[in-house]
Formats: C-alpha cells, sequence, structure tokens
C-alpha cells in the first residue's frame, strides 16, 4: 500500500516492474531415446479393446514368392513409464527393428518394419466411420526427430479408411508405401551362359525390352484396396530430388530360369519414386472428383499432380492406394537423375540407359510441405504433433469430403497460435468419392493407421496415441473471452481476422486495466458422433496469470434447459492460476434428459502494474474423460497500462465559529468555505484525516474536531491516529469524489467543545492532517 500525505496538492505515481525473456536454446536429439518419446506422449485412450493389429492376408491372386512385406510388425502395448494406462500406445514400426522377408527366407537381406493396425467394425466395437455421417477422430503421432541423415525419419504413416476384403488382414507395401499404397516390385535381370569362357560364364545385364517395374494395375493390387489415405510422407521419395534415398534393395538375388546353356536371376527392390514429379503427365480424367479438387481454392498451387515437390521435413497429401489411376510409370530417360556420381556399375545407370528403364510415381491431392520432426516448445523437445481427421459425407449436390488439421494444438491443450516456428499447422477440405469403398455394409468402412520405416541404419519408430475414437464419445470444447466492461468478445477467430486485415486494429484484442473479465470454458457431448456418454470428466484448467479472480461457476445444459449457475471456486481457490474439477457426465444414451454440455465460467478483473502493455499468453485447459480427452485455450490477449494516478485538492484553511467560554452548544459551525476533493483515475481509494489539536500558545482547546458524514451518523473523533473519512470505488475514467459538497451546519468538519470544561479566551489553532492512500479495507 501506498500512502500519500498533504494538507493539499496531486500526487502522481507509478510502478515500473521488469519481465524476462526466456532465451532457452532448443534441445536436440541426436537419437531415438524411446522411452523418453513414449513416456512423454499425450494420455491417450486404451484402444486394446477396439483396434485389431492382424495378420497379414495376400490379396486376391496374389503370390507369396512376388511379395517380400508379409509381416505386419503393429503392436498395442503399455508404457514403462506409465503402467497404470494399458494399452494406449500404437507402435506401426519401430527403429532399428526389421523382419526377414517372407518372399526369400533363405537369404541374409532384412526388411524394416512395415504395420497396420484396423478398427474393429463388429457391433460390440462399433469403431467404424459410418460415410453417410459426419465423423470426428483425433490421435498423437510421432515420425523422427529431423536429425542425421535426411532418411532417417522416414518413410511415414497413413491415416486409412478402407473397405479390402481382406479386413483386419490388409495391409500395402513398405518403404515408401507406408503400409497402404503398392509395391513397384522393380527388377534388375542379369543373365549368363554356362560352359562358355570361365566354368560358369559370367553375369551381364539383361537387353531385353521388358518392363522393368510392374504395370500401374499390378502395383495398385499390392495395395490396401477400396480405400481413402491422408498420407504423412516424413521421406523424400523422388529421383530428382537432391536430397534423394538410394534405392533399396529388397531380398538378394533369386534365380528364374535355369537350363543347360545358360540362366537367368533377378534382384528386387524399389525405385523409391513416387514423389517424383513431371509437369508433362496430365492427370487421368476418371481421378475421382478431379473438377471438384481443381475449384478448391484451399489446396494451393497444385492441387493435384504427379508426384510432390518434396519439403525436407515432410509432406502430407491425399491418396487412393487401391485404384490404378493413382499410379503411373514413367520413363527414366526423361529424368534427369538427382545424382550423376552413382557411377556405370550401379542400378541407376542401367535403368537410366536403356529406353526400357521405367520408374512409377503416384497422384497426389493437396501434396503440401510439414513438418514431421520434432519442434521446440517452450525450451524444449516436442516429439508429438496431433491431428484432428474429419469424415464429411456428400451432401446437398457436394460431394464428401475430409477435413484435417495438422499441428492444431500443443501436448498440454494449447492451441497452435504460433508459438513454436518449427511446428506449423497444415489444415486442408479435400474432395473424396466414397463409391472407391466399393459399397461397404451399412455404409461402415475400417479406419486405422499403417507405417514404415526404410533401410537406413539409425530410422525413427512411427508411433500414435488415440485421443478420440469412433467407438466411444465425441466431444468439443472451445474458450470465449469476454469483457463484460465494454462488451467485446475475445477469440481466436477476432485475433486471426485482426491480423489479416491491411490496417489491423491494435485494440482487437486490448482490455483496460481493472475490466471485469469473464473466461467461458464450454463442453459439448456431440450427440450425431458419439455412441457414449463423456463420463468422469476431469477439467484440468490453467488460467491467465494476469486476472485478479473473484469466482467460477458452473451451469450444465440439457434439451429442456439449464439449471443455475453453481458457484465452484472464490477468489482464494483461484489465486494459484489454476482450476481443478471433476464435471458430471455429459450425454444422453442413457437418458435423455442427461445434461448435453456445460458451461465452466471463470470471473475476475484484468490485472496490470507494469508501465506497458503486457500480452496474456495462451493458457491449455484439458478434459480428461473416460472415453474421450479434449483440449482448449485461451485466446492471446493484452492488458493495457494502469494509467491510475489520486489527486487530492483541500483547502489551507478553516475557521470556525467564535463562542463564549459557558457555551452550551454541542456542535461548533464551520464559517468559511471548505473544499475537499479527491480525483481518481483506476485506483479505489481511502481518505483519513488526523490532527494532534487546537492551542493558544500552551493551552489547549478543550474539546474535539470531529467528522459527521451526515447529520444522522456518529461522530468520528480526530486525533493523532489517521481515521477514515471516505472512500471510493476504481473507475475507467477520470472521476472527482467532492466530499464537502453538501456539508451542512450539522455534518462535515465541526468542533464539539467540552461543556463541563473552560477554554480561556484567546485564539486557538492546530493543523489538520489528510492522508489519501490506493487500497480500500
Amino acid at each position: 500500500m501506498k500512502k500519500y500525505r498533504s494538507y493539499r496538492g496531486i500526487f502522481y505515481f507509478s510502478i515500473i516492474m521488469f519481465s524476462l525473456i526466456d532465451l532457452a536454446k532448443p534441445q536436440v536429439v541426436l537419437a531415438e531415446n524411446y522411452n523418453e518419446i513414449v513416456g512423454e506422449a499425450p494420455v491417450g485412450l486404451d484402444i486394446s479393446s477396439y483396434f485389431d493389429v492382424g495378420n497379414f492376408k495376400l490379396a486376391q491372386n496374389e503370390k507369396a514368392t512376388d511379395y517380400p512385406f508379409q509381416t505386419n510388425s503393429s503392436s498395442i502395448f503399455t508404457s514403462k513409464t506409465d503402467q497404470q494406462h494399458s494399452g494406449r500406445v500404437l507402435n506401426l514400426a519401430k527403429s532399428g527393428e526389421s523382419v526377414y522377408s517372407a518372399a526369400d527366407s533363405t537369404n541374409s537381406t532384412k526388411l524394416p518394419e512395415v504395420g497396420a493396425a484396423w478398427s474393429k467394425i463388429d457391433d460390440d466395437s462399433a469403431n467404424f466411420i459410418d460415410i453417410n455421417k459426419k465423423q470426428t477422430v483425433s490421435v498423437w503421432m510421432y515420425f523422427g526427430s529431423g536429425e542425421g541423415q535426411i532418411a532417417d525419419n522416414g518413410e511415414g504413416t497413413s491415416l486409412v479408411l478402407q473397405n479390402d476384403p481382406r479386413g483386419s488382414g490388409a495391409m500395402g507395401a513398405g518403404y515408401q508405401g507406408m503400409g497402404a499404397l503398392g509395391y513397384d516390385n522393380a527388377r534388375y535381370k542379369e543373365n549368363r551362359l554356362l560352359f562358355l569362357g570361365s566354368p560358369f560364364g559370367s553375369w551381364t545385364a539383361d537387353s531385353g525390352s521388358s518392363p522393368l517395374i510392374n504395370s500401374e494395375s499390378e502395383i495398385a493390387k499390392t495395395a490396401v484396396a477400396n480405400s481413402i489415405a491422408l498420407d504423412f510422407n516424413s521421406q523424400i521419395n523422388s529421383l530428382i530430388s537432391e536430397n534423394t534415398y538410394l534405392p533399396p534393395f529388397g531380398t538378394g538375388w533369386t534365380a528364374i530360369k535355369k537350363g543347360t546353356a545358360s540362366e537367368s536371376r533377378y534382384k528386387e527392390f524399389t525405385l523409391n519414386s513416387f514423389g517424383t514429379t513431371n509437369p508433362n503427365v496430365a492427370v487421368p480424367d476418371n481421378y475421382p472428383e478431379k473438377n471438384a479438387i481443381f475449384s478448391q481454392s484451399g489446396l494451393g498451387s497444385f492441387p493435384l499432380r504427379l508426384g510432390n515437390s518434396g519439403g525436407m521435413y515432410g509432406v502430407i497429401s491425399l491418396t487412393y492406394p487401391g485404384e490404378e489411376y493413382t499410379y503411373k510409370n514413367i520413363s527414366l530417360a526423361n529424368i534427369a537423375l538427382a545424382d550423376s556420381s552413382y557411377g556405370s556399375n550401379n542400378i541407376w545407370y542401367y535403368l537410366n540407359s536403356n529406353d526400357n528403364g521405367y520408374a512409377t510415381s503416384t497422384f497426389q491431392v493437396g501434396a503440401v510441405n510439414a513438418s514431421l520432426i520434432n519442434a521446440t516448445y517452450k525450451g524444449n523437445e516436442l516429439y508429438w504433433h496431433h491431428l484432428t481427421f474429419t469424415w464429411i459425407p456428400a451432401k446437398n449436390g457436394n460431394p464428401a469430403e475430409i477435413h484435417y488439421d495438422y499441428n492444431d494444438k500443443f501436448p498440454d491443450g494449447s492451441k497452435n497460435l504460433g508459438q513454436s516456428r518449427d511446428y506449423t499447422e497444415v489444415t486442408q477440405n479435400i474432395p473424396v468419392d466414397p463409391s472407391v469403398f466399393n459399397n461397404p455394409d451399412r455404409g461402415r468402412v475400417y479406419w486405422g493407421l499403417t507405417g514404415a520405416n526404410n533401410g537406413t541404419s539409425q530410422n525413427y519408430s512411427k508411433i500414435a496415441v488415440f485421443e478420440s475414437i469412433l467407438a466411444l464419445t465425441t466431444a468439443h470444447v472451445k474458450t470465449t473471452l469476454t469483457d463484460k466492461t465494454s462488451g467485446k468478445v475475445i477469440t481466436d477467430e477476432s485475433n486471426a481476422n485482426n491480423a489479416s486485415q491491411k490496417t489491423p486494429d491494435s485494440k482487437a484484442n486490448l482490455v483496460n486495466y481493472n475490466d471485469e473479465l469473464a473466461l467461458d470454458y464450454n463442453l459439448a457431448w456431440d450427440y450425431e458422433e458419439s455412441k457414449k456418454d463423456w463420463l468422469k470428466i476431469a477439467a484440468d484448467i490453467n488460467l491467465p496469470t494476469d486476472i485478479k479472480y473473484t469466482s467460477a461457476t458452473i451451469t450444465y445444459h440439457n434439451d429442456a434447459g439449464s439449471s443455475e449457475a453453481v458457484t465452484i471456486a472464490n477468489g482464494t481457490d483461484l489465486s494459484a492460476k489454476k482450476l481443478r474439477y471433476e464435471i458430471a457426465s455429459l450425454g444422453s444414451t442413457n437418458d435423455s434428459n442427461g445434461y448435453t454440455s456445460a458451461d465452466i465460467v471463470v470471473n475476475g478483473r484484468a490485472d496490470n502494474e507494469t508501465d506497458h502493455v503486457i500480452t496474456e499468453d495462451s493458457q491449455p485447459a484439458v478434459f480428461k474423460g473416460t472415453d474421450a480427452i479434449e483440449s482448449t485455450s485461451t485466446s492471446i490477449f493484452k492488458i493495457d497500462v494502469k494509467p491510475q494516478y489520486l489527486q487530492l485538492t483541500v483547502s489551507k484553511n478553516l475557521n470556525f465559529q467564535s463562542i463564549n467560554y459557558l457555551t452550551t452548544q454541542t456542535y461548533l459551525k464551520r464559517v468559511t468555505p471548505f473544499t475537499l476533493n479527491v480525483t481518481e483515475l483506476k485506483e479505489a481509494w481511502t481518505l483519513k484525516a488526523s490532527t494532534t489539536g487546537l492551542f493558544n500558545g500552551s493551552q489547549s482547546f478543550e474539546g474535539n474536531l470531529i467528522y459527521k458524514k451526515d447529520d444522522q451518523s456518529k461522530p468520528i473523533y480526530l486525533n493523532s491516529e489517521p481515521q477514515e473519512i471516505a472512500t471510493g470505488e476504481a473507475t475507467n475514467q477520470n472521476s472527482t469524489t467532492n466530499i464537502s459538497k453538501d456539508w451542512d451546519d450539522f455534518d462535515g468538519l465541526l468542533l464539539h467543545p467540552n461543556n463541563k470544561k473552560i477554554s480561556p479566551a484567546g485564539n486557538y489553532t492546530g493543523s489538520l492532517t489528510w492522508e489519501v492512500d490506493d487500497s480500500v479495507k
């Protein structure tokens, strides 16, 4: 508390606070620390009862000897650092682990991992996407650090919707196939003549004209059939990229013909070329929703084309893995390979020097560069990336769509508002054709994740943790900040709209000091998408720091209306700037009158004791229920400075009426005008007065100086201890309180003589000290 003493005058003051900026340097992880990564995963749902890690099944007419990727490496397990939460981690392809090729178990070549996990769509589990309804899922994904060789993060993960006849046994190729797309099955063929020259002759490259890779239709047959895939390709798969990765050789040499005079052999591999671009190749006319895709402005400069531009840290795009039109064989003779140093003894040289050399690329929708690597957030390594995926059915003549929002929030629940430059948010709406699912039973299709690694020595795992799944609950949460003093509503949308204006309004997200604020955390259970109620919802809310909180209430709502607000915390409870509370269940699957939404409203006043405008960072709020985990965060806003001051204006002199020494009056009146004003700006105040008495030389006056607020109030006797005279509340505009304005002969400052004692004749004088301070008791 600061005090100001004066007989009269104007007083100013200011408060200076120094703020510290965190200049911590980002941490770097040079190799995968698997236990640490999994241990720091956001809390997820137990998916062990709702997903299958099925045994791989060959596609129709597919031969085991022609296909090396026949082992599903996925597993659902419990983190070693999170033993109480079982079945919450899905590992699609673990770092450094490989399996022997099923096509040739006798050779020593190992293949990197590839895996798939599919939802259980039976009536008991009910974890299906109904393509006739809007459906939303969310998942956290890990790809790798982005450190080391450019290929170490390879290959990637796909979120796939499918109606493959193999069901949970469906899986596509490894490497660039990411467990969803097909296998290009390229072959390098050699021949030799027997008993000529040396004892067994010498192997020479085949000069025949037969294709070196499968046809587009053959590749499509090895993919997940009847499917749509949102691909998160964490490795560049392009023949013309400067950072291209050498074609992985798969199964060693395999004999294909033996005779008395000659024999042949081949080596099977993938050209790793699905991202190779060629602007001269036209998109097939039968590509699904081709016209709608090209008219979709949100898909950038290349909404649909062969290959992708291939950013160093990953690409997100959409493909139809099981369809022939997804793949295109392009002549290597027309491609300038990235690295001529491979030499004449390399497979690249052979393929490029023969007109029969081909490579396969893929048509991709909405290919966009993305950060599929670790990031830094608040000075710490950030491993996990959030994805919200929504299926939107066809309606009113519009095609079906998928909507995705990647990196939409951080693991602590904060919305991504640009707090980390290497954690860029990517969001798109992509038109799709549901006929690709080939008439699924009751519109139900499998959904799940696939993933794969490459053959590098230090590749990174592909891991996922689910936040909401279709078998359980779909819920939505959002936060709104309302300045009740000005009527302004601050949201992320208002911030974004302001930023996009040619002349942004600097006050769009600004609140004044001491403005009354209300933070509304709205939770809504989605009755259209949810199959279960949202139970045991634990609210874990971090509040903005520069608000003086007064209370928190909760109001539940159902279709019949809402209950009255119930106070759940007071200002003291909220002094730590946190709120923990268990919310009643939301949903109406078992009770048609059950609550379906709730609003937690936290009230307070904006506080800024600095000499500059301060910015309030986004603060997360997480709501963990048994069947869904949702989070939100407050919008970034600013609090204006507090240009507060107190001004005290008081008359220098005051005279009271003269009396006879035997007066019988109770109070002596003032005989001169007196001014007593307090002017404030954003300051609550208390006015006090004190005196040491009235004297004529050494003779004191027999009586007291008193103050009466009005003629009905009890007198306040003034002495050497300051006595409270008046108080005032803070306002946002200059406000002057004229305390002496309405004084009359019976109130205000008066003299109260002691009629039982005599004061000798003479002039009595004294001093009166006024004190105003910036607080109210």
